[in-house]
């Protein structure tokens, strides 16, 4: 009879079910069970699609591990749980009670029936509102988002979903941060399969295929493996999804073209592709593109007229416990843009009116080569790790300005100058970091780096500067000539010993390189300028140690770190003079943190930092910058060290839909650096710097150090979901105070700067056909300066961007903004408007492909200003955008999971 039960157990499917005999008889052990059903109303029997099945078991330390499954459009669902754990369902639907099923998985496949979900008694028309707004679930330090209760548009990633969700914000560039916290990772069903960067898979992945987005922390391997269960913790996310894909294949192509108003060509080109699985990462991209888009100008410098080519190719893949990732990009830019800046500057005891006037065209041609390398390895036994990391960039930036300024002092004419300068620039850099590992038998671990950063610069330019009304006559430089080269060395070694909290020593050694050196001769004489020539070389050489204790202990995260370097600078002249200046100090660094976990939704913490910073090289090297023959900058070779005290508060609260952020930063600077001015009324002879003479109207810019400086700044933020609306409310409340000192003609002065921004936006999702979002900012400042002089500047913008489906295939979308800006005692008043439209409709199947009819600035009324006010003047620049235009745009786009 043994035999038998022998010779059947080899029959057996091995993989779904394991025997071993028992006395008296035999026990199953299955691997795994699969679980097969169908959710449906508890009184009509109707099919409840894309419900969430939560499959809960218990592990140790009575810690919950959650993996959530969902239901397809017919309300069926199927699942496997591993045997041998002890596991429940919990089954929930927007408008429905959670409903919690018991898993016994004594055979190979289970089938649960229907599960029933009853309605909530509470949900008669206001419950079904509320239930609506309740679009998450707390459990532990894990936040649980249900799209389900999301509206969704045809084409929405899960970006879209993400956005609508409390708690959750979403940046320009599809960064997302969760209660103030960056995402740093995106799983696929638990799996990284779109790579490490988490803004490819919110962007990527379909909204439909979502069935639940969990967010939790996690510890970084890296650190995991120095600090143990002390570790730094990063915000990730894990989304489940339907159709429990393995492979993503897409791809798209875009063209647009049209005119403008002028006649000139206006076009868009771009395709790309991308194949992502566990394994392997490949995307590809090629574009062109030469339109002004507005919308992303407003509140950024403008770029006037501007081609752009780019060709981008990322790579990764993960071999055993090799980990390989690579990326390569080509930009190419061409920009042309021209500009009038007018500053009115502050009476004062040398005038009692003063304008400067500038106005400038420019053209350049940018090209750069970007790469990199990575290699991870990770030992199997997990006691060891190697990081190898590379980066290359190769730049070259060929351009052309011609500038004329105009200075009128008291009502009459002071200089008037025009600088005319074609330059090329070429750098290349190399960085090169490999890091290693390693953790020890007696539980104690360590980790050394080192960096390497090469770069070489050079330049070559011809200036010709004219200057009259009292100044320097006429000035040409032909052969410009520059280049500046460094190298930076660091190697860093760490040794941490884990012991209720992990004691950590740190070791830095620096060595940074630097020369600098122009060659330059002046056309009208024929001699070399003693002014531009100059050839400086500097050594910089830092030597850190730090004392770190870190401890995570339940819900308490504190840190404490002291720190103490040793810097030595030594700066070399070989041409005119030469010279030797040395400079050496010792710096402290202190920096403390305590933070405390309230739940999974509330947070608050504190830090205080202390640190000391060695001034630029660029602002310790005594040459002369005369780019601009008006506004003139020098170097200061006894600049000293400055030294920062900053405390910052934080905390986050996510309750009942309604999310709560707090900062408040007090910063205290010591021996701050902090610009001096000087002005010219005539011709002059630049003291310490030869005979470099000063035209009549110019301001020498150089920098000192102060004694004090104190900088407050206070940052609030709500954000609730308005049910009824169907709309989330975001608002930021923003105070910024400072009391900056500088120096005007060997005299310190004292003034007042005071900022605050109110900043409003809504999304709405009325239904699956229509979605607006509308953001309303607006920055106020009050600057008032050391003769009592007072700037109020109100700045006001409106953002709305409105999507609307119709005729099922059909949409219209339209981008409006709204910009205006006031100063109590800027030149003008600008009120801007800008609107975008566009009409398309959607073809083939599945509406992958789409064409379009685009308008943009349809009010032709774009305009770009800027205004800044400080010690000396207020400065208000003006530049006109690119006229309107309008192209017919054709996409095709589509994806394939498997």
């Amino acid at each position: 009879m043994s035999r038998i039960r022998y010779i059947l157990l080899l029959l057996l499917p091995l993989p779904a079910m394991a025997q071993v005999a028992v006395e008296g008889g035999v026990r199953s052990y299955f691997i795994e069970t699969t679980f097969r059903g169908e959710v449906v109303d508890s009184v009509t029997g109707a099919p409840l699609p894309y419900a969430v099945l939560s499959v809960v078991k218990e592990i140790r330390d009575g810690r919950l591990a959650v993996q959530n499954h969902g239901t397809d459009s017919l309300g069926r669902f199927s699942f496997k749980v591993a045997a041998g754990a002890l596991s429940r369902v919990e089954v929930s639907h927007v408008g429905y009670k959670l409903t919690v099923v018991a898993l016994d998985a004594d055979r190979p496949v289970v089938n649960l029936g229907k599960i029933r979900l009853a309605e909530d008694i509470l949900q008669v028309d206001e419950v079904i509102v509320r239930s609506r707004a309740r679009m998450y679930q707390v459990r532990g330090d894990t936040i649980t988002y249900f799209p389900a209760a999301a509206r969704q548009m045809r084409g929405d990633a899960l970006l879209d979903i993400l956005r609508q969700m409390p708690g959750v914000s979403v940046g320009s560039d599809g960064q997302v941060t969760i209660l103030g916290q960056p995402v740093e990772r995106t799983y696929i069903d638990g799996r990284l399969l779109f790579g490490t960067d988490p803004r490819v898979a919110v962007t990527n992945l379909d909204a439909n295929d979502v069935a639940a987005i969990h967010s939790y922390k996690e510890p970084d391997e890296d650190e995991q493996l120095l600090y143990g269960k002390n570790a730094r913790s990063r915000r990730v996310i894990n989304v489940a999804t339907f159709s429990r894909f393995t492979r993503s294949i897409s791809g798209s192509a875009r063209g647009e073209a049209g005119a403008d108003e002028a006649r000139r060509e206006r076009y868009q080109a771009e395709m790309q592709a991308s194949h992502y699985n566990e394994q392997q990462q490949l995307a590809l991209k090629v574009s062109t593109d030469n339109r002004p888009l507005y919308d992303q100008l407003f509140g950024r410098q403008a770029e006037g007229e501007k081609r752009r080519q780019e060709f981008s190719v990322n790579a990764a893949a993960l071999v055993g416990e090799n980990d390989y990732s690579s990326e390569y990009r080509h930009v190419n830019v061409h920009a042309t843009s021209s500009n009038f800046e007018l500053r009115d500057f502050f009476p004062s005891t040398a005038f009692r009116s003063r304008i400067s006037a500038d106005s400038a065209s420019s053209g350049s041609t940018d090209k750069a080569h970007t790469g990199r390398v990575d290699y991870k390895r990770r030992g199997n036994d997990n006691k060891y790790r190697i990081h190898f990391s590379s980066f290359f960039l190769s730049n070259s930036r060929a351009g052309e300005e011609d500038r004329v300024s105009t200075v009128v002092q008291d009502g009459r004419p002071v200089t008037e100058s025009r600088n005319r300068r074609a330059s090329f620039d070429k750098s290349s850099t190399f960085h090169l970091v490999p890091v290693l590992y390693k953790k020890m038998n007696d539980g104690s671990s360590m980790s050394f780096s080192s960096n390497l950063d090469i770069n070489d610069a050079g330049n070559t330019a011809t200036r010709a500067d004219s200057t009259r009304a009292g100044g320097v006559v006429t000035r040409a430089l032909t052969g410009l000539r520059g280049n500046r080269s460094h190298i930076d060395l660091s190697s860093q070694l760490t040794y941490n010993r884990t012991r209720r909290g992990t004691l950590s020593l740190t070791g830095d050694i620096n060595w940074n390189g630097r020369r600098d050196a122009t060659d330059a001769t002046n056309e009208l004489t024929g001699t070399r300028d003693s002014t531009r020539s100059r050839d400086y070389t500097t050594d910089h050489l830092s030597i850190n140690a730090h004392v770190s204790y870190r401890i995570t202990h339940k819900k308490h995260r504190a840190y404490a770190s002291v720190g103490y370097a040793h810097v030595a600078i030594t700066s070399r002249e070989a041409f005119p003079v030469a010279f030797t200046d040395r400079y050496r100090d010792r710096l402290p660094e202190l920096s403390l943190s305590y933070g405390y976990d309230f739940s999974g939704t509330a947070r608050a913490s504190v830090n205080f930092t202390k640190r000391n910073i060695t001034p630029n090289l660029l602002w310790r090297n005594d040459r002369v910058d005369d780019t601009n023959p008006l506004s003139i900058r020098v170097g200061n070779p006894r600049l000293k060290p400055s030294t920062h005290n900053a405390l910052t508060l934080s905390g986050s609260l996510l309750k009942g839909g309604h999310t709560f952020r707090g900062d408040l930063l007090i910063t205290l600077h010591a021996n701050a650096p902090v610009y001096t001015y000087r002005y010219f009324t005539a011709p002059a002879t630049l003291p310490g710097h030869g005979d470099y003479r000063v035209p009549a109207g110019a301001t020498v810019t150089s920098f000192e150090n102060v004694e004090r400086l104190i900088d407050f700044r206070a940052i609030g933020m709500y954000a609730t979901r308005v049910s009824p609306l169907r709309s989330t409310i975001d608002v930021t409340v923003d105070y910024a105070r400072s009391t900056p000192r500088e120096k005007i003609d060997d005299a310190w002065v004292h003034s007042t700067n005071q900022e605050s921004l109110l900043k409003v936006k809504v999304n709405t999702d009325l239904s699956t056909t229509f979605r607006s979002s509308v953001t309303s900012t607006t920055r106020y400042r009050h600057f008032k300066n050391y003769l009592g002089h007072v700037q109020r500047e109100v700045r006001e913008s409106v953002n709305a961007d409105i999507r609307w489906d119709f005729w099922d295939l059909a949409y219209l979308t339209a981008i409006y903004v709204m910009e205006y800006n006031h100063g109590t005692r800027s030149a003008a008043t600008l009120d801007n408007h800008l609107l975008n439209l566009s009409l398309g409709y959607r073809l083939f199947e599945e509406g992958r492909g789409s064409v379009s009819i685009n308008a943009y600035d349809l009010l032709n009324r774009a305009e770009y200003i800027t205004t800044r006010v400080d010690n000396l003047q207020v400065s208000t620049a003006w530049q006109h955008l690119p006229a309107r235009y309008f192209t017919v745009a054709f996409v095709y786009a589509f994806k394939n999971k498997r």
